[in-house]
């Protein structure tokens, strides 16, 4: 008996929440708590660990980002003192980032996404800020006030006011401060000249913290096109919006050498999610909305860089839309499932639409959940469980 495959069996047969479709945006959960509503995992502290704000259900020129929300603490098992997330900054002349809806003092930390020759990811200092004014403890950065902004990937981080991201000089590793600041100071800093050139490393005087939001504008939630971008869906009927209609060779899955199919047909233009744990069966379908489009979507197992197809959707066409494709999946909890989808193309241009994606909830088998085998997982399975618990 695994005790894990108990619990993870269920959870799986509790009811699933409808989903409304929060994950393109307006509203970004942390995670990884709301399965569904979020990332897949707690923001980082660094630019390798920050969350990115990506979801399979944008479309290709993203969708808007009103609000990300989250919390610091100073826990007893893992301090969880700053939160970083990488954000797409679209218009800069609008953008706003605020955090007037938090429950305790912020700072928030502006960094801009350098990307080195060997593909590692770095922050860069553009511009903090702790109290918006001298009558509020909440944070407030604007495009206006940033010289120079841009669009393009940046990282924002929160923490509690006090805080202070430290980096290294190109020349001789010396941790520094990246930006010049007295807690309580309503100026909106930039770093100086130096301090610009600092690679982010780690953060000092932090401390404590607790529920935070972060009110956006002029930033979208992007459309999470690759293996390393993929969030979790849970059960529910989610909304995606169109993939664009661009087909780069480099991000095309041959169905082919995949499927094993006898054409020469691939997907376009990809998007990826990670498939919620679950020890049974599940369902998943996408579909269409544009009556003469094809979606067609592969799961696979593994990590990113190391994907192996494990199954293929069976073509069909959907009820008021077009054709698409449908996996049923006897998942191991202890596996990892990654699903790309996206229209499917022959040659030249096929119609590229939104739709949904369809997930349905997983039944999980006995024996490992239902101990004393009444066909339902329920309280009377853990009492026996604990009952034997180390014998």
């Amino acid at each position: 008996m695994r005790c894990t495959a108990l619990i993870v069996a269920m959870l799986c047969v509790l009811p699933a929440l409808a989903q409304d479709g929060e994950l393109a945006g307006p509203i970004w959960g942390e995670g990884p708590q709301d399965n569904g509503t979020g990332g897949t995992k707690d923001a980082g502290a660094t630019a390798t660990t920050a969350q990115e704000v990506s979801s399979p259900l944008a479309p290709a020129s993203g969708s808007t980002l009103a609000r990300v929300k989250g919390r610091t603490s100073s826990g007893l098992l893992q301090p969880d003192l700053v939160d970083l997330y990488e954000i797409s900054i679209t218009t800069p002349g609008s953008f706003l980032a605020s955090t007037a809806d938090s429950s305790f003092d912020t700072a928030i930390f502006l960094f801009r996404q350098i990307v080195g020759n060997d593909g590692v990811v770095e922050a860069r200092a553009i511009a903090m800020n702790d109290n918006a004014s001298s009558s509020t403890t909440s944070s407030r950065l604007t495009g206006e006030e940033i010289p120079g902004l841009t669009a393009g990937t940046y990282y924002i981080a929160v923490t509690k006011s006090g805080a202070m991201p430290i980096g290294f000089k190109t020349n001789d590793n010396e941790a520094l401060p990246m930006f010049t600041y007295s807690p309580g100071s309503t100026a909106v800093v930039l770093p100086t000249t130096t301090q610009a050139t600092y690679t982010h490393a780690d953060w000092s005087n932090l401390n404590g913290g607790g529920e935070y939001g972060i009110q956006f504008n002029g930033t979208v939630v992007t459309r999470s096109s690759a293996c390393s971008r993929a969030i979790i869906l849970g059960a529910g009927v989610y909304s995606f919006g169109n993939a664009g209609t661009s087909d780069s060779s480099s991000s095309r899955i041959g169905l082919k050498v995949t499927c094993g199919e006898n054409t020469s047909a691939w997907i376009a233009n990809p998007s990826w999610f990670i498939l919620g744990a679950c020890d049974g069966t599940v369902q998943i379908s996408v579909c269409p909305s544009t009556t003469n489009a094809t979606y067609q979507m592969v799961v696979y197992e593994g990590c990113c860089g190391n994907l192996e197809p494990v199954a293929c959707g069976t073509l069909g066409a959907c009820s008021g839309g077009g054709t698409g494709s449908t996996v049923i999946l006897n998942q191991d909890p202890c596996k990892t499932y990654y699903v790309a989808f996206g229209a499917r193309r022959v040659s030249g241009e096929s119609p590229t639409s939104g739709g949904t994606i369809t997930i349905i909830s997983c039944t999980p088998s006995a024996p490992d959940a239902d101990i004393n085998g009444d066909g339902i997982v329920d309280g009377n399975d853990l009492a026996l469980l604990l009952s034997q618990w180390g014998t």
